[in-house]
């Protein structure tokens, strides 16, 4: 292995929005796909001769730009009452796009559904998509997800997302900017009002974010190889109405091992909880998706003996999360704080337990801040199994565990001091 790793990497700049066709438009400007290859993936799907691809410039700023004219000469009687998610489905599955980036489509559409729903208060399934449902964002969204497939980057990083501001029409009346579906679509990511006065992101923009984004604000280090800039409809003297997007390499060197991400911390205060009760209950939370989960004693009103909970989780399991605390605890109400968090890398290792037991010892390898730093550190479940199974204490389980993981890894082929294995659990 290298002194450096390098991971295929997109960083999303929403300088001016982010819309479906934008995004599109960006991925053809940095070469990741040409109008030939979606001609050939979704002639069967849409009208794509009504799509065109020009050269224009904002604010001075040259780029790529979308011109789509579908929906002036493509009208039929599902179009006008939306489409139903079942609908779109059936579409894309008949279309010429790659298996991997049907999917990826389906999803997409889901995610949109899943936010149209929440906002109208009726199913999925009974969703009527009309602007989001029509031949141009099918176009963008089926485009976006041939582009995501073909590029194949394991790491997507995305700026914060600016949503404008004035007025929008649609198919439900006129609504200040945001736009509903884009807000919900949009809840608990990074966002900021725009300093444009209209809709700088639409819903087809968000919910490809929502999709495709692994990780929040620029990465630490990266060599850039190509660059698209995606232009929207309109234009302004200072504030470039584009998205720019930067494709290349994530680097890592082997002292820069560290990561940073965001999380949400729920914190809630239960005083009638019994103290038997504590285990199950971090226990659960856990299981259902939390990162860490922790509690301590306080004194809460009237002078009562409380504990306050305090929960760690990634931003699109906090609101599953936070549900189950409202119905399963004895707490009324819980506070939501969006934390940046930076972590050591760590992989995960298992040794055969040996001397003819069943089962395995786990353990992390933790990258320490300086190059050539690690340190391995014994799961406590495995600790515990070990000083059972031959009645030691706790000090000498984890001294024989560490010299058993040592000489695994040693005996490893190839291994080279550094070597890092796929990080498996983010805990």
């Amino acid at each position: 292995m290298s002194d450096t790793d390098t991971t295929r990497t997109l960083m999303i700049e929403p300088i001016g929005g982010i819309s479906g066709d934008m995004f599109l438009a960006a991925c053809i400007d940095a070469g990741i796909l040409t109008i030939e290859q979606l001609r050939a993936a979704l002639g069967g799907l849409v009208p794509i001769e009504r799509v065109m691809l020009a050269r224009e410039t904002r604010a001075s700023i040259a780029g790529a730009r979308l011109v789509s004219h579908l929906d002036e000469h493509h009208h039929h009687a599902e179009h006008d009452h939306g489409r139903t998610l079942a609908a779109i489905e059936r579409a894309i599955a008949s279309c010429a796009l790659p298996d991997g980036a049907k999917r990826r489509a389906v999803a997409i559409f889901e995610t949109i559904a899943s936010a149209e729903a929440r906002v109208h208060g009726v199913s999925r399934e009974g969703v009527h998509l009309h602007e989001v449902g029509a031949d141009d964002s099918l176009f963008d969204v089926c485009g976006a997800a041939l582009a995501l497939e073909l590029c194949d980057a394991k790491r997507i990083f995305c700026g914060t997302i600016p949503l404008g501001s004035g007025f929008v029409e649609f198919s439900h009346g006129r609504w200040p900017v945001p736009a509903p579906a884009v807000l919900e679509l949009l809840r608990g990511l990074p966002v900021v009002e725009g300093a444009l006065p209209f809709e700088m992101t639409t819903p087809t923009g968000a919910a490809i974010v929502r999709h495709a984004v692994t990780d929040w604000g620029p990465p630490a280090a990266m060599c850039v190889e190509a660059i698209g800039y995606g232009l929207g409809t309109r234009d302004h003297p200072r504030y470039p109405n584009c998205l720019r997007l930067r494709c290349g390499t994530l680097i890592a060197s082997a002292g820069d091992v560290d990561e940073t991400d965001e999380v949400e911390q729920l914190t809630f205060l239960v005083d009638d909880l019994p103290a038997c009760d504590l285990a199950p209950t971090i226990e659960v939370l856990l299981q259902i998706g939390a990162l860490d989960a922790y509690a301590t004693t306080c004194v809460g009103k009237k002078g009562r003996f409380a504990f306050e909970f305090c929960v760690l989780t990634r931003p699109d399991d906090a609101e599953a999360i936070a549900s189950w605390i409202l119905r399963e605890s004895a707490t009324i109400g819980l506070r939501r704080q969006r934390l940046r968090r930076r972590k050591l890398g760590r992989d995960e290792r298992s040794v055969s337990s040996g001397d003819g037991a069943d089962g395995v010892w786990r353990a992390k390898r933790i990258s320490g801040p300086e190059s050539g730093e690690a340190r391995i550190a014994i799961e406590a479940d495995s600790v515990s199994e070990y000083c059972r199974q031959y009645r030691v204490g706790p000090r000498r389980a984890r001294e024989e565990l560490a010299r058993r993981f040592d000489t695994a890894q040693a005996s490893e082929p190839g291994h080279e001091p550094g070597d890092r294995k796929p990080e498996n659990e983010e805990r």
